[in-house]
């Protein structure tokens, strides 16, 4: 039997056929971007005119309108991403690294440990200077969690929805995107940029950027999305066990008071 030949330079052998470099690249980083940008601000448009959309059937369908209206650009962006990889790469397994791969997943439980620290240490020395830090998330599931679909279907987009699509957009097409026309630093520190920028939380910037470049770190020295996601999850993981805690406290703090105005 003849040896396999050797593929070149920036190839691979996979199943007898080659796999190439991807051939997107930042028109199409700016698309999947702007998909989500685009559906995000034409969702907004009937809670900003009337507050209350009157074509879903719930109690309170604003409540349910305003976690779609989040959770949908972001499945639009994830899905974007993955055409793109697709049609001009060799798939998101080839092109991100991303498999079920439980040591890819250990790690990035473990950084995003690490992160989090980070985040809380930076978020303290920012309290510090007397600036407040509101963070979008928790508005949001203060306004609905009166809803229990809309509670749930936000607890899902925070903890898996938007740590798939976002790294899917941010550390896959993005990174890929950048890496392959400067490098793989400038593309940690442009995705990371775009991803704190695109949150459009000014008072969470320093947060946000670091988070930012750790993940892109964790992207670089992995080659795995499997481990960002699993990082960007545990992250989220921890933010939504705050905001039901938050909510639980202010709820019980609320009947407590009603009690004591009632006697």
């Amino acid at each position: 039997m003849e040896p396999s030949p050797t593929p070149p330079a920036g190839f691979e052998l996979l199943t007898h056929r080659t796999v190439g470099a991807p051939r997107w690249g930042i028109p199409s980083a700016i698309a999947v971007v702007g998909i989500w940008l685009g559906l995000s601000l034409l969702l907004a448009v009937p809670l900003v005119l009337s507050g209350a959309p009157l074509f879903l059937l719930d109690k309170e369908p604003d409540h349910l309108y305003v976690v779609l209206s989040s959770a949908l650009p972001s499945v639009a962006m994830g899905a974007a991403a993955i055409v793109v990889s697709k049609r001009k790469g060799n798939g998101p397994r080839n092109d991100f690294g991303l498999r079920f791969d439980l040591r890819a997943i250990g790690i990035g439980i473990a950084a995003g440990v690490g992160m989090m620290i980070a985040a809380s240490i930076i978020a303290a020395a920012v309290m510090a200077t007397g600036m407040d830090i509101p963070v979008a998330a928790d508005e949001v599931f203060r306004f609905i969690s009166d809803n229990t679909a809309a509670a749930a279907l936000f607890i899902v987009t925070v903890v898996a929805i938007a740590p798939i699509t976002e790294e899917l957009a941010y550390r896959g097409i993005w990174f890929g995107a950048i890496e392959r026309k400067y490098s793989a630093r400038w593309a940690m520190l442009i995705s990371s940029v775009m991803f704190a920028a695109l949150h459009f939380e000014p008072q969470r910037l320093p947060i946000l950027l670091t988070l930012g470049l750790a993940l892109g770190e964790l992207r670089l020295r992995t080659q795995s999305l499997t481990a960002c996601i699993s990082a960007h999850a545990t992250i989220n993981t921890a933010a939504a066990a705050g905001m039901l805690l938050s909510s639980n406290l202010n709820y019980r703090s609320e009947e407590h008071t009603s009690e004591l105005q009632s006697h």
